[in-house]
């Protein structure tokens, strides 16, 4: 993982130019592909057979649950949370063709933003997960596209579930589904570093097959034939899937990197509530100068992600002695 400028990483990411992810894809593919390989093996698949979880809670009792976490992080929160509620902003999908849960918002004429949370509920531990999730996405919304639903959102709502995760193991709630979840937590992040390696792989192969590409213009040249005009676009839509794999590789790594300072004492549950607080007022990355005061080091990625995996491995291991 030593080669890549996280920081740069992080700054391109919040950016809306696709050319200028493209460009940054193209310098630093060794770079990045060396990064997504070392991390999947730094990491490694954590074997399990059970996937799904088998305690059932009401998604009454999900909301209690829900709450009670919330207090203990800031109960401020509590009446956030009671607020969407409330209001409607968070409804059930039971009926609705999603099959996925999700969060999102519209800005009105007025410049006022109004969020949507939508839960197709599982009565299981794994519903309190996902309010946790939604919930902090709809606490950093911003009107400034550069700062929403980039990495820094994704980051703090994974960072939240781990922190969940950490509260119900405390409190002896569902053990077992909740290392089920936090299993599939850790080897989705492993999923998304192994399909950006193969779409890094393919990309290098496509840029070998032309002598340059500078910029995605490149793709409205009327001069262009069919067969030229369908590899650009090819390329166009490889880029996009890199952007969004990145995405949840970094924002899964920055999680996991403040997970493991918390619960060494490295920092405080105020302090991540402040950067949680900072990025809808913040411009760009200075929200993260609250936590890093210089990018993480290969090391620590390391330490950080052994120890959310020892932890996961020893509560499954208590469980099944």
């Amino acid at each position: 993982m030593n080669g890549i400028d996280l920081n740069k990483m992080f700054q391109v990411l919040v950016d809306n130019s696709d050319n200028e992810f493209f460009n940054f894809v193209r310098d630093n593919i060794k770079e990045l592909k060396n990064y997504s390989f070392d991390l999947a093996n730094e990491l490694y698949k954590i074997p399990y057979s059970k996937s799904t979880c088998e305690d059932y809670y009401s998604f009454i009792d999900s909301i209690e649950i829900t709450k009670g976490f919330l207090n203990s992080v800031n109960p401020i929160y509590v009446n956030d949370f009671e607020k969407i509620i409330n209001d409607g902003t968070l409804s059930l999908t039971e009926n609705d063709e999603k099959e996925y849960d999700y969060m999102d918002y519209t800005i009105t004429p007025n410049n006022n933003i109004i969020c949507e949370i939508k839960v197709k509920p599982k009565n299981t531990i794994e519903d309190v997960y996902v309010l946790i999730h939604e919930f902090f996405h709809s606490t950093n919304v911003s009107k400034n596209n550069k700062l929403d639903r980039c990495l820094l959102t994704e980051s703090v709502s994974v960072l939240y579930e781990f922190l969940l995760y950490d509260y119900l193991i405390k409190n002896n709630i569902s053990k077992m589904d909740n290392v089920v979840i936090m299993i599939e937590n850790i080897n989705h992040i492993i999923d998304r570093c192994d399909y950006l390696y193969d779409e890094l792989v393919t990309m290098e192969k496509a840029l070998s097959n032309i002598n340059e590409i500078n910029n995605f213009d490149l793709i409205n040249e009327e001069d262009k034939n069919e067969s030229d005009h369908d590899f650009y676009e090819g390329v166009d839509k490889l880029t996009n899937y890199i952007r969004k794999d990145v995405k949840y590789v970094i924002s899964g790594v920055i999680a996991v990197i403040i997970y493991y300072r918390y619960k060494n004492d490295y920092i405080k549950m105020d302090n991540i509530n402040d950067f949680n607080n900072s990025i809808k007022t913040t411009e760009e990355l200075d929200s993260l100068k609250i936590l890093f005061s210089e990018k993480p080091s290969k090391n620590e990625i390391v330490k950080a992600c052994e120890y959310l995996k020892n932890d996961i491995l020893s509560n499954f291991n208590s469980k099944t002695k």
